[in-house]
């Protein structure tokens, strides 16, 4: 082999292994949480914790009971206007959901792209884009689908 070959092999081989996929490193924290079934609940702050899949610190954005299914959300990235904010779902409780979508902004979805949440051992990791226009009430916006195809969601406050 040249030495050009072995400089490309070397690149695309290095480019290669800086690739990684994204983990589901999610730890309960703190937050405020609503959902249709049951209201706000609240939890002690903690500190946000370094990532270990290269999204930025993980930090709590609470708990939310959909359906009664319990769902711990942490989230890395500041949610900044038409950028992408990287969320792990932390199946706690109850019926397992079949899906998970996400959206940020109001509960209707409006100027929101909705977007699925990857499953990983039981739990769930998703990007979730942040409209253009953010109102102030604007929340985190989580849908599970059920086994049988049912369809309900819950919210937490943004950071």
């Amino acid at each position: 082999m040249n030495d050009l070959t072995k400089l490309i092999l070397a690149s695309t081989l290095a480019a290669a292994l800086s690739i990684a996929g994204c983990g589901n490193e999610s730890t309960p924290h703190d937050a405020t949480a609503h959902s249709e079934d049951d209201g706000h609940t609240h939890a002690a702050p903690e500190p946000a914790e370094p990532d270990q899949d290269g999204h930025g610190a993980m930090r709590s954005l609470g708990s939310v009971v959909i359906a009664g299914t319990s769902l711990d959300i942490s989230a890395g990235g500041a949610p900044t206007p038409n950028t992408l904010m990287h969320v792990n779902i932390e199946h706690d409780d109850g019926p397992a959901p079949a899906a998970v979508r996400l959206w940020i902004g109001n509960e209707a979805g409006d100027g929101s792209v909705r977007s699925k949440a990857d499953a990983t051992g039981g739990d769930f990791h998703g990007h979730v884009e942040v409209p253009a226009e953010l109102d102030a009430d604007a929340a985190l916006w989580i849908e599970i689908e059920s086994a049988t195809g049912e369809r309900l969601h819950g919210s937490v406050a943004l950071p």
